[in-house]
């Protein structure tokens, strides 16, 4: 009954990353990737200020450098998602954002010498159901679907070393860390390499409504709340139960931009029967490889 919360909690974290897809995609027509990245971190920043002044006694060496690390990767991680929807569909990233749950089970399996031949059959699996995902008839892999796979692994090692780092220390203080440091990184990137924020004014920026939601939608809820919530729940759950949760991310990645095209004119995703029969053999692929680790974990 404890683990339930932690589950509930994961699966309502999977939700709203899952509709950010469609958000930060159609913000990226007025701020570049770094822009959009910089302005979320500093929201999310702002939005855990009271509770980092809380435990800021607290704070141990273990949870100051877990949350450097989680935050650089952290950084890397959103960066990547947003670099990718400059070349991909809402959809065809969600299905990056899946694949990292295989890879993370994968890299589970090798780094703890628990490969086998389900594992392998489920790699295998997945890779079939992508190309039908994708649609790449003519065999060729574009810029936005190497970033794609960049950023599956990405996401991959960022569960892998939470887990890690989560033990050794308090979570929820190294959850509010990472956030402050993955803001350190992006405004760093921001001025050092891109000279600051040159695609919007202060006036036009609170004028785009559209804009503002989905800035503090993705900065409050999938930043601030979502990660300090994932470091809490990865350090009560195994990965392979973290794993299964997050499978619901790409579903709702690739479905909610389809009914928000559809019922409110928002876009225009689309998914094809090849697509959605792909789709189901990344899912069933993903469930097979992390059902099969958490047997064994458990032997």
């Amino acid at each position: 009954m404890q683990k339930l919360k932690y589950q509930i909690m994961l699966l309502f974290i999977t939700i709203i990353w899952g509709t950010s897809f469609l958000f930060i995609k159609g913000s990226l027509t007025s701020l570049n990737a770094i822009e959009f990245l910089a302005i979320r971190f500093l929201i999310a920043g702002l939005v855990v200020f009271p509770f980092f002044i809380i435990c800021i006694k607290k704070i141990r060496k273990n949870d100051f450098y877990g949350g450097i690390v989680l935050g650089f990767i952290l950084y890397l991680v959103l960066l990547l998602t947003n670099v990718s929807l400059n070349f991909l569909s809402a959809s065809k990233v969600a299905i990056y954002t899946g694949l990292s749950v295989i890879i993370t089970a994968m890299l589970d399996s090798i780094i703890y010498k628990r490969l086998n031949k389900i594992v392998v059959f489920s790699i295998l699996f997945s890779v079939f159901g992508l190309i039908l995902v994708l649609d790449i008839s003519d065999f060729k892999i574009e810029l936005g679907d190497v970033i794609g796979i960049i950023l599956s692994f990405s996401i991959a090692l960022q569960l892998i070393i939470a887990e890690k780092v989560t033990k050794a220390g308090n979570s929820y203080i190294i959850g509010i860390i990472q956030i402050y440091f993955g803001m350190l990184f992006s405004v760093l990137t921001l001025f050092l390499f891109f000279g600051g924020l040159k695609n919007i004014g202060i006036m036009s920026f609170f004028q785009d409504k559209m804009l503002l939601f989905s800035l503090f939608y993705t900065g409050g809820l999938g930043t601030a709340l979502a990660f300090i919530l994932q470091t809490i729940c990865i350090k009560k759950l195994s990965s392979i139960e973290v794993a299964i949760i997050f499978n619901f991310e790409p579903i709702v990645g690739v479905f909610f931009p389809v009914i928000m095209s559809n019922f409110f004119g928002l876009g225009n995703e689309r998914v094809n029967f090849l697509q959605i029969i792909g789709f189901i053999f990344v899912i069933i692929s993903i469930f097979i490889v992390t059902l099969k680790n958490g047997n064994t974990k458990n032997l």
